[in-house]
């Protein structure tokens, strides 16, 4: 359709001119008027009106994308290498004076932060190492009032598992089968002046598998390989310790899954088991 228009430019335009109807009709009439060619008398009417817009509209669609072609990549790789040059001539460009300062602002900040960071950093370590030199020294007392429990066994009497005194011996309270009496023995040999909670002794009892724990000397291993953990979660939290009993219970729980899962437990004790766990001898 556009190549007729285009083709028959002066049909549309005798079409919108100001004539008459008969004039316009006369004038289109007179574009599409029969002509000799040799012999032949030829159809203006096929010629101007199809056979030459049908030629124009297939040249272009089928012959001019192809004469276009090299033309139009022999200007895509004249810019391409026009934009090399100007990437080149960018790359060479010498830094302002403004871009200058701007850089080494910046990498005044960058050394400022990095300082600022390490400073942090040598605190927080030397904060924890204060905080494991603290520790330690805790541990150190928790051993020497055991060593002194253990000291002390050599000057008792002989023990008697019916006997509900201390002087038994903090050795031979270990022997003890696991109850009532052999545990609250233990506790006070193990924790002197923490008092025993009677109803959290009675739940540990419940809870306790005895086929792993027979005497009270397998619930001691449990209690000294997690010193560390309980006396990190003491120290943060002194008011959930406030008798023997908790020093054992927690034990248990940092190191027994099966006791931790039967045992009931604050939230907040539940979240020290996540915490200090790391803290637990495992060998």
């Amino acid at each position: 359709m556009l190549s007729w228009s285009v083709w028959n430019y002066r049909v549309l335009t005798i079409l919108f001119s100001d004539e008459n109807i008969e004039d316009k009709f006369s004038a289109i009439d007179k574009q599409f008027e029969s002509f000799d060619f040799l012999t032949l008398q030829i159809n203006g009417a096929h010629i101007d009106g199809f056979l030459i817009p049908a030629l124009f509209a297939l040249f272009y669609i089928y012959i001019y994308p192809v004469i276009s072609e090299p033309v139009y990549k022999f200007s895509l790789e004249k810019r391409r290498k026009l934009r090399e040059i100007k990437q080149a001539s960018d790359d060479l460009r010498l830094l302002s004076v403004e871009d200058s300062r701007a850089i080494y602002k910046e990498l005044a900040l960058a050394k400022a932060r990095h300082g600022e960071e390490v400073e942090k950093y040598n605190k927080q370590n030397s904060e924890n190492q204060k905080s494991i030199n603290e520790l330690q020294t805790e541990l150190d007392k928790i051993k020497d009032e055991q060593n002194k429990n253990s000291q002390g066994a050599s000057e008792s009497k002989p023990f008697d598992a019916n006997e509900f005194s201390e002087n038994v011996g903090f050795e031979n309270a270990l022997l003890e089968s696991v109850n009532k009496i052999s545990l609250i023995r233990y506790s006070k040999l193990k924790y002197p002046g923490r008092g025993i909670s009677k109803g959290w002794q009675e739940r540990f009892l419940k809870d306790v598998d005895k086929t792993n724990y027979k005497i009270i000397g397998d619930i001691d291993a449990a209690v000294n390989k997690a010193i560390l953990a309980v006396e990190t979660y003491r120290r943060d939290n002194p008011n959930t310790f406030n008798y023997g009993t908790d020093y054992i219970s927690k034990s248990m729980g940092f190191v027994d899954p099966d006791f931790r899962a039967q045992h009931s437990w604050s939230s907040e004790t539940q979240e020290a088991f996540k915490n200090y766990e790391h803290l637990v001898d495992r060998g």
